[in-house]
């Protein structure tokens, strides 16, 4: 397994469309539920994470840039955070 680069994890993306995330809010991932998720996906030897898309809304986008202090705070310099984005 030579060619294997690693996963791709989309918990934090994948895990935002749920319907029940917007509708009702005990449901959506809260910055201290991303942050435990994010070191625990870390300690497991996740690398990369997509993220919902930063455009939707100012919470989405603080939350990119929160998590992504705080992976670097965790010395986790080659962790890559994605977007997830369309073009039209």
């Amino acid at each position: 397994m030579k060619t294997f680069k690693g996963l791709i994890d989309l918990t934090f993306r994948e895990g935002q469309q749920s319907p029940l995330m917007f509708s009702l809010p005990k449901y959506r991932f809260g910055l201290k539920e991303k942050k435990r998720i994010a070191k625990l996906l870390l300690k497991l030897g996740v690398r990369v994470f997509e993220f919902f898309s930063p455009v939707v809304n100012e919470m989405e986008a603080l939350d990119f840039e929160r998590l992504r202090d705080y992976i670097k705070s965790l010395s986790f310099n080659q962790a890559r955070l994605l977007a997830h984005c369309r073009v039209n």
